[in-house]
């Protein structure tokens, strides 16, 4: 069973990021049985933080973060097609809302990440760009197995890397 649960914050007992704190923001089970853990930077933590750690590379802080906290603003959703407002270039173009979290910039401009609608292109808008057009796409749960794949990231046969038990796409 694992040890650490998605939102719970955690610090860094080990290695170079020793000391940084952050929060669990996925839960991998590999087939022998081993537990890893994505973890992000939240409020006031250092961006090194982010990467994949082991078990024993955490310690619990013994709080989790709320759910609420990782709602995207403005009633956007996961999948939520959105018109790019001018003036920004892309004024007219319609994508879709991805299933990363928002975040603030230096000014306190909130961010979301966009894709297009072939889920090839990936961009980073300010909200204040982006209208809600009623309509959305379905967004793949981010939990289920991971196959290795080769540098282009095609799978390879089906030999199982990990399994995705949590993630804090899920939480959305």
């Amino acid at each position: 069973m694992s040890t650490f649960s998605v939102r719970e914050r955690v610090s860094i007992a080990s290695g170079s990021n020793a000391g940084l704190t952050g929060f669990v923001t996925e839960v991998r089970r590999y087939p022998d049985g081993f537990f890893r853990y994505g973890v992000g930077s939240w409020d006031g933590d250092s961006p090194d933080v982010s990467g994949i750690y082991d078990e024993a590379q955490l310690i619990s802080i013994g709080e989790l973060i709320p759910r609420d906290e990782f709602r995207l603003p403005r009633g956007l959703r996961p999948g939520d097609v959105v018109e790019i407002l001018p003036p920004h270039e892309q004024a007219g173009d319609l994508m879709v809302v991805d299933d990363s979290l928002a975040y603030l910039d230096d000014e306190d401009n909130v961010w979301i990440t966009i894709v297009d609608r072939d889920f090839e292109e990936w961009d980073s808008i300010e909200i204040r760009h982006v209208k809600r057009t009623g309509k959305s796409v379905k967004i793949q749960d981010p939990r289920g197995p991971v196959y290795e794949g080769n540098a282009d990231g095609v799978t390879v046969g089906n030999v199982l890397a990990f399994d995705v038990l949590d993630d804090i796409r899920a939480h959305l």
